[in-house]
């Protein structure tokens, strides 16, 4: 009866560890698709605002203010963006 006991309590620990890690794994996945931008602000402090979401990556740490997302390609921020103003 006890080994019986304990192969439930296993049975349903596995089944708690592949629910959760499957939303991690999601999550992950949605986390990455979001990675993209509609606005964003160059190092210089030039803000560019797009006719259409582009993709981006994370910006770089510069004089100690962490950069928001940055276009991923530049000649689709060449195409969609254009200079708005300047912080």
């Amino acid at each position: 009866m006890k080994r019986l006991n304990n192969a439930r309590l296993l049975v349903a620990l596995l089944g708690v560890i592949v629910v959760l890690g499957g939303l991690g794994v999601r999550a992950l996945v949605r986390s990455r698709a979001k990675l993209t931008l509609t606005s964003y602000e160059t190092t210089n402090g030039l803000i560019y605002e797009c006719s259409r979401p582009i993709k981006a990556k994370p910006g770089t740490v510069a004089h100690g203010h962490r950069q928001g997302p940055i276009p991923y390609n530049q000649s689709d921020a060449d195409k969609y963006c254009h200079n708005i103003g300047i912080e």
